[in-house]
């Protein structure tokens, strides 16, 4: 009776033989073959699996086992991280609780980092968080700092007007001490006695005593006076502290 034959395919998809069973065996124990290599019978066109022939059974190596990916895509995954809270709501907060130390200058950062934080948390829901904040840190911010701009000007603006009051009084002062200091010159180059005034137009003028009238800076009007009196300004404070005492020159 002939021995029946087998033939293999092999890993690079050629076959060979055919060969008799013992030399399949042979080439499972040298591992060319493992029990996934396909053979048929050479009057069978039907291919196998080596491992399903009994006859190879105490030859045949069991292949290793996969995963498969079925499994691997059944794994759960791993867990998202959970949003952040923002760092430039929270900066809008204490900027705006620190308005009061900073005379008001952290309130209008509050507000900016404040802005950037809303425009920020609608831009990416779900990676930030801190709305609340940054909303807190807006009102704050704006509310002390409304605060502080009312204080600033209460305290600033009498201040600024004593200070304008002040330095134009102390200009007319010193315009009034050169009328006064005018008038006197007038007085001995015209040898005039102290009942006498001069006129602007006796102070006033190319080659005088003034280029230009003097003008009060808060508005008031001059008066030059007589020799026994000291010119004045219409405004009450506008006045020489020192008493000015005159007597008709000889």
């Amino acid at each position: 009776m002939e021995a029946v034959k087998y033939l293999v395919r092999g890993a690079d998809q050629r076959e060979y033989g055919p060969v008799e069973l013992p030399m399949v065996r042979q080439w499972l124990q040298e591992g060319r073959l493992n029990a996934a290599s396909l053979v048929r019978r050479a009057d069978n066109p039907e291919w196998r699996a080596v491992g399903t022939i009994p006859e190879l059974a105490d030859v045949v190596i069991p292949p290793p086992v996969m995963v498969a990916p079925a499994a691997v895509a059944a794994a759960p995954p791993t867990a998202a991280a959970g949003p952040r809270v923002s760092g430039l709501a929270v900066g809008s907060l204490v900027a705006g609780l620190l308005t009061p130390c900073t005379l008001g200058l952290s309130g209008l950062l509050g507000v900016a980092l404040g802005v950037a934080a809303l425009v920020k948390l609608r831009r990416e829901p779900g990676r930030w968080w801190g709305r609340g904040l940054a909303v807190a840190g807006l009102a704050v911010s704006l509310a002390l700092g409304l605060v502080m701009l009312i204080f600033l000007l209460a305290v600033g603006l009498p201040n600024l007007y004593r200070a304008r009051e002040t330095a134009q009084r102390n200009a007319c002062l010193n315009h009034l001490r050169q009328i006064d200091a005018a008038k006197e010159q007038w007085v001995r180059e015209n040898k005039q006695r102290g009942a006498e005034a001069p006129t602007w137009e006796d102070l006033v003028g190319p080659g005088k005593f003034f280029q230009e009238k003097p003008v009060c800076p808060a508005g008031g009007t001059y008066t030059i006076g007589d020799m026994m009196t000291e010119p004045t300004c219409s405004i009450p404070t506008h006045t020489l502290r020192y008493p000015i005492t005159r007597r008709p020159p000889r």
